[in-house]
């Protein structure tokens, strides 16, 4: 059964949208998903799911989070064809870089033309971007939290939702889906 990846937005930060991962896992599991896994404490969630789209399980999700949880966050799903494709596409492959200051995007639906021009018209930071196989690829030079590439810019200029993971869990979740299957 191939193997999916559920990255909610914005959950246990800064004690809002607080979620276990107890709970989250409860949540897959009355959806019939009884071999999700999660990793960390961020929402994300690795699971074996087959004849439905990645669209469809994100409305899916969303809706029994909301149920159970009490808030709706952004689901993003990736197949892991889609996150095996993001992993081989980065950008910075073969520099040295901090894997903390590397930040994948993922957007939750097809960012608008022109995104990353738009991007970098509003933006001139330190930082160094790419939009590549469907993610927005940040280095964050000088850290994020120092950053004036914020979320909300990003998404203004893309026009949609994101989530963002760093490179050491993109590849712990790459891992994990091929674990599955």
């Amino acid at each position: 059964m191939p193997a999916f990846i559920a990255l909610l937005r914005s959950i246990n930060v800064g004690g809002r949208n607080l979620i276990s991962m107890e709970a989250l896992r409860g949540v897959f599991h009355g959806l019939g998903y009884a071999s999700a896994k999660t990793l960390l404490q961020s929402g994300n969630v690795v699971f074996p799911a087959s004849g439905v789209r990645t669209e469809t399980l994100a409305a899916q999700l969303e809706t029994a989070i909301e149920t159970a949880a009490g808030f709706r966050p952004v689901v993003v799903v990736l197949a892991r064809p889609e996150l095996d494709r993001v992993v081989r596409a980065n950008p910075f492959a073969g520099r040295t870089f901090e894997p903390s200051r590397l930040l994948v995007l993922f957007p939750a639906a097809a960012p608008v033309a022109g995104a990353e021009a738009a991007l970098r018209a509003a933006h001139d930071g330190p930082e160094e971007f790419h939009l590549a196989a469907g993610a927005l690829y940040v280095h964050y030079v000088d850290g994020v939290a120092r950053s004036k590439l914020t979320t909300a810019r990003i998404e203004k200029a893309l026009g949609v939702p994101v989530t963002g993971r760093n490179w050491n869990t993109a590849l712990k979740l790459q891992t994990l889906a091929a674990e599955l299957g």
